[in-house]
């Protein structure tokens, strides 16, 4: 009985599934903001006042943006500008044909920071929540690292 209710819930599921292509009508209607990159459009959410040091959350390898749901206002009613964004297939963000690696990653940070004109002296803290295999992929080069005024990198296994 237990194997086929287990079954019946991952047949159900399997319905919910959506692929409805992420175009400028999926976006209108999705929250945050979008930027044109190199690779596509990327999803994101730039919240806190102007004047606040810039926080910059990575999500982790599976899980899209929403997962800082709860530390994003933490952080703007502590006085920080927080940039979160979805990784490139993932959330919002476009799907691009290319490989998922470690520079398609770090293009994606370098060029999102750039359109939205914060340089990286600026990005006080990162703070990236990743399971075991996404940790290759999405913490930052050490030259960016390099960059930033002071950088505190947090990678987490199962949240914050």
């Amino acid at each position: 009985m237990q194997k086929l209710s287990v079954l019946f819930a991952i047949l159900l599921c399997a319905g919910c599934v959506t692929t409805s292509p992420l175009d400028d009508k999926a976006r209108s209607v999705s929250p945050g903001d979008f930027v044109q990159l190199s690779q596509g459009y990327v999803h994101y959410q730039l919240e806190g006042p102007e004047t606040g040091e810039t926080v910059v959350l990575v999500h982790g390898f599976s899980a899209p943006m929403f997962i800082w749901e709860r530390t994003v206002p933490a952080l703007t009613k502590a006085g920080f500008r927080v940039l979160s964004y979805d990784l490139y297939g993932r959330g919002y963000s476009d799907r691009p044909d290319v490989a998922y690696d470690k520079d398609l990653f770090d293009t994606q940070l370098l060029e999102l920071l750039d359109a939205l004109d914060i340089r990286e002296s600026e990005v006080l803290i990162e703070v990236i929540n990743c399971a075991e295999e996404g940790t290759r992929l999405t913490i930052p080069r050490y030259d960016y690292l390099l960059r930033c005024s002071a950088h505190v990198v947090i990678v987490t296994q199962v949240g914050l």
